[in-house]
């Protein structure tokens, strides 16, 4: 196994290579924000099949791909996008097949990918889907207010002043998202150890690097939250996809949760493979905590396509 770092277009990428796999997966990290290279190779990689080959990218202004002149220029989700479509040519020119594997804020961008018709070998499994960005945000916002009713202290009053989340906008909403995510995640999957966490104690991060890291998701969020929440792939055929799909969502998932990605199925055209799995004792950070049932999502996928 080894592992190289390269640029593609500026964009700073973990190869893993294992062989002579024809084979690729693409990591697309949520967030956004987060970037993922120096932590795939110590977290995430064991939800990929071993004759798999790896490539974890940073996206645009974070991660390694992180500059401090990005923090004034703007963002946009066609901009992740187009970013996503050049890494993806990239690295369909070295394989015959390209697996798509998003988490959480990239599902947005491996969606709309798939959904272009691109003319390559592709499929595409999605951790935690967006589906209807304001509808989950108030299911998020519904669920952690009512988790904070039977506790001590002031936890609902430190939602309250949130009640209308949804319009919240730029800088305006981080304190928002910092304190219903850190809830969210306690009270509903306390046993996880997040990325940010395990960048702060590995050897492969640096005091800058966490720093950037924290500084690329917040720039991130201010400027993309309310293109996030304009999401909607579940209004009647929003999407036609050519391309064999796998779901999988965690059962305690409050941030994206399973019953949006079903309506999501039901109302638009997959037209080739689609399948949808929920998770017993997963919540939004499967890529973390049910490898080997990702892991079986992948290879499946792949014995269907090639």
């Amino acid at each position: 196994m080894d592992f190289a770092y390269s640029n593609i277009d500026n964009l700073k990428a973990l190869h893993c290579t294992r062989g002579n796999s024809k084979v690729c997966a693409i990591y697309v990290h949520g967030g956004p924000g987060y970037g993922v290279s120096l932590l795939g190779s110590e977290r995430l990689l064991p939800m990929f099949p071993e004759t798999t080959d790896v490539l974890f990218f940073d996206q645009s202004y974070c991660g390694k791909s992180f500059s401090f002149g990005g923090l004034f220029k703007p963002q946009s989700i066609t901009q992740h996008l187009n970013d996503l479509i050049k890494v993806t040519r990239s690295v369909a020119k070295k394989y015959n097949f390209v697996v798509l594997v998003c988490h959480s804020w990239g599902t947005i961008l491996g969606l709309r990918l798939i959904n272009f018709k691109i003319d390559l070998p592709l499929a595409y499994v999605g951790l935690g889907q967006v589906v209807n960005g304001v509808e989950a945000e108030k299911f998020l916002f519904d669920k952690v207010f009512e988790a904070c009713s039977g506790l001590e202290g002031n936890e609902q009053n430190l939602l309250s002043p949130y009640s209308s989340p949804v319009l919240k906008k730029g800088a305006a909403v981080i304190p928002y998202l910092s304190r219903s995510r850190r809830m969210a995640l306690s009270f509903f999957e306390p046993f996880v150890i997040p990325l940010e966490d395990t960048a702060r104690n590995s050897k492969l991060y640096k005091r800058g690097d966490v720093l950037k890291m924290k500084l690329g998701f917040l720039n991130a969020v201010g400027r993309l939250w309310g293109e996030c929440l304009s999401t909607k792939f579940d209004e009647p055929n929003s999407l036609s996809v050519e391309v064999p799909c796998e779901f999988l969502t965690g059962a305690s998932d409050v941030i994206t949760p399973g019953y949006l990605v079903d309506r999501m199925i039901q109302v638009n055209n997959f037209s080739y493979f689609v399948k949808h799995t929920l998770i017993d004792n997963g919540g939004h950070r499967i890529n973390l905590t049910h490898c080997q049932i990702i892991k079986a999502s992948i290879e499946r996928i792949i014995s269907k396509s090639i």
